[in-house]
Parts: C-alpha cells; structure tokens; sequence
C-alpha cells in the first residue's frame, strides 16, 4: 500500500493544487477564527498581534506538544506487543497508549509548559480552556452524531443491502469499495467509520475473489479516496477547517467539500488506471 499509494498520493496533492487554483476566493469574506479577527489587509499586524505573551512559543516546543499524544499512544501501542497478555504490564500500557489518555496528558503538558514559559497566572490555564470550549464544541458534536449514524447503518443492514446490490449488478469489487465508502462518508460523515464499514462489508467478497496482495492493496486504496471525497457538514474535519480559516458555510462547501471530492475521484481514477496495468 505504501509503494503504490505514496506516488498516487503525491499525484493526487497536485491535482488538488491545480483544482484549488480554480476556485474563487475575491467573494470570499473570512469571518472571526478561534485566533481573532482577521486581518483586513490595509496595515501589518503588531509584534503584539504577532507574539502570545512577553516570550514567543519556539516551533520547537509547538512540535514537540504535537507529537506528544503521538509517542505516547505509539509508546503503548508497540509495548503491548512486547509484554505477555493478559499482565499488570499489558494494563498498564493499554492505559497509556488509549487515545483519549493521551490527549488530555497532551493537553495538562501544554498547560505546564505554555504556562512557566508565558507567565500565565493560576487561573489563566481555565480562562483559555473555557474560550477553546465553544470553538470545538461542534466538532464534537458533530463526530459523535456520525458515529451514532453509522453504528445505526450497519445495525439496521442498510450498508449490507447497499453492498448486496451494488454486487448483484456485478460492479467490479474495486468500484463497488469506493462507491459504498463514498455513500458511508456523505451520509454519516466519519471517514474512519466509512473506510471500516466498508472493509467489513467486502471482506467476504475479497476473500471469495482470490486477489493477490497487490489487488487487495489498490481495492483498500480505492476504499480510503472514497473517504477522502463528500466532506461535508456533518464532519468533523469540516467544521474544523472553516473555524479555524474563517470560512462560512456556504464558502466552505463550494472550496472544502469541492477539493475534497475531487482530490478522491482522482485517487480512486488512479487507482483503477494501476488496477488495470497491474
């Protein structure tokens, strides 16, 4: 997947940079970010605007905070390989390496560390969470209705019927992956929840064509484009781009969910034209 999926992905990134080219952005008008006010163009921000505190934040420490929760699931994750199961080891890494641990120490340690090096009083740690709360609020909310939505689509046997027909029309395995994660992804908006969902629902089909591990590997590609495309109000990654650019809603449709679903359809065309010489 790495070998063939590395070169389509660099293709596919200029594809989406000539597309973005495409777009019009002299109507667009950048509302507040979680940041502040856009600038208005007509005089350069202050070394005030610029800096948070008396002493600028290094890209060094911005990195190392980032990459936090990042060694720290990969800390747990790989250790539980390496000690027996079940074991006080095991639990006691399963519990490191959780997600949601490794956000919040990611989040206490951004605190501890942003905090000694800008001065921060002891209550300004809660002033700054409290004004984070209402920008995230909706990403939350937003992911956690998809994956309800999604766990109702796979109870209910909707993707299984939508699988079934997609194959008594004899659409070929690798189409129907990418038309059935793309149909996931519109419709309840996680990618990560389409891309399992659909895996799970062609498992038996891939396994019943006797495909070779290259095969396999472009029908996994074609599943993850189909994820990529129909980004749109109902997901996460959405509103997270046009809170944190300004964007409304409208814009963010026509330029996020536009790109997006071109950049997939461009993966996935790719993919069939490997398919196909393979």
């Amino acid at each position: 997947m790495l070998m063939i999926g590395l070169p389509v992905c660099a293709v596919v990134a200029a594809v989406g940079y000539l597309a973005s080219r495409r777009v019009r952005t002299d109507d667009i008008v950048l509302g507040a970010t979680p940041l502040g006010d856009p600038p208005d163009g007509t005089e350069e921000p202050s070394d005030e605007e610029l800096m948070v505190g008396a002493d600028p934040t290094g890209p060094g420490t911005v990195l190392f905070l980032i990459l936090a929760p990042v060694i720290q699931i990969v800390i747990g994750t790989v250790g539980r390989m390496l000690v027996p199961d079940p074991s006080k080891a095991d639990s006691v890494l399963s519990l490191v390496g959780a997600p949601l641990v490794a956000l919040l120490t990611a989040a206490l340690l951004a605190c501890v560390v942003l905090g000694c090096q800008q001065h921060w009083s002891l209550d300004q740690p809660g002033r700054t969470v409290d004004h984070a709360l209402p920008d995230v609020a909706v990403v939350v909310l937003v992911a956690g209705a998809g994956g309800v939505f999604a766990s109702i689509l796979v109870a209910s046997g909707a993707g299984a019927a939508l699988s079934r027909a997609l194959m008594a029309v004899h659409m070929p395995v690798l189409l129907a992956g990418f038309v059935i994660c793309l149909a996931l992804r519109a419709s309840q908006g996680s990618a990560t929840v389409a891309i399992l969902t659909t895996a799970g629902l062609l498992v038996d089909n891939v396994a019943a064509g006797g495909y070779d591990a290259l095969h396999i590997a472009l029908i996994a590609l074609a599943i993850g484009f189909g994820a990529l495309g129909l980004s749109h109000v109902n997901d996460g990654g959405f509103w997270i781009f046009t809170t944190c650019t300004g964007l409304s809603v409208q814009d963010g449709l026509r330029a996020w969910t536009v790109l997006t679903t071109v950049r997939g359809l461009a993966g996935f065309l790719l993919t069939a034209l490997v398919w196909l010489l393979a």
